[in-house]
């Protein structure tokens, strides 16, 4: 596979996902191709395009193997951290500019990023040329749901009281990074970011009475995570 430099008419654009059951439907426009190489991998790793294609290319698929492979999952890197899918230009506007992968390709627990790449193959010279983009209109991301468990309990039977107890649990998240998601009381706008020690416990927080907690994500890592 060959690098070609940024392309107009070989671009990704207007990128759209949706999750229905047990499937993800990737949809996107574009102007020219023959093939589409698209990535799924964890959001949190670094991806540098040419690293990738090494790797697959070590593994020992040449291009004609991922032109003509009857099954769209080409390559799945090490843990199934990497996977790579080849569609063609044909089915795809055939299957109204949609493709669709099961759900549980994306590893549970793991925010990811689909990245689609356009792709031109020549039949005489058996190569396979994967254009770079212009920008990020090849992303889409499927990020983590967090669902917090909330309770709330009186505190003392003092008349006049004015506070109450909020009880806090967020699930456990592998490889979460500090401060991403916080918590947010009515009446208060300040937001208190949870660290990783945190997860999994129980999160004793006193609030006026009238007040409720509910949790946000920090703007640069809504990719990774999303709340219910």
């Amino acid at each position: 596979m060959r690098i070609k430099s940024v392309d107009l008419a070989y671009q990704i654009r207007e990128m759209g996902i949706k999750k229905e059951g047990r499937e993800i439907h990737i949809n996107w426009r574009f102007k020219e191709a023959t093939h589409f190489l698209v990535f799924l991998y964890d959001s949190r790793r670094e991806f540098v395009l040419e690293e990738v294609l090494r790797e697959i290319a070590e593994s020992g698929l040449t291009d004609e193997d991922i032109v003509h492979s009857p099954q769209k999952k080409v390559y799945s890197g090490k843990k199934d951290s990497l996977k790579v899918f080849c569609v063609r230009e044909k089915e795809f506007v055939k299957n109204g500019k949609k493709f669709s992968i099961m759900a549980n390709e994306a590893k549970r627990g793991v925010p990811c990023t689909i990245a689609v790449y356009v792709c031109r193959y020549d039949e005489e010279e058996g190569g396979l040329s994967v254009y770079e983009p212009s920008g990020r209109e090849n992303e889409v991301f499927l990020p983590i749901t967090i669902e917090p468990e909330i309770r709330y309990k009186k505190v003392g039977l003092l008349p006049g009281n004015k506070k109450r107890m909020c009880i806090l649990r967020l699930p456990y998240i592998e490889e979460y990074r500090d401060g991403a998601i916080m918590y947010h009381i009515d009446g208060i706008e300040t937001d208190f970011p949870l660290p990783s020690g945190c997860l999994g416990k129980d999160i004793v927080i006193m609030i006026p009475v009238k007040s409720e907690v509910c949790i946000r994500i920090r703007e640069e890592y809504r990719k990774y995570y999303k709340k219910v």
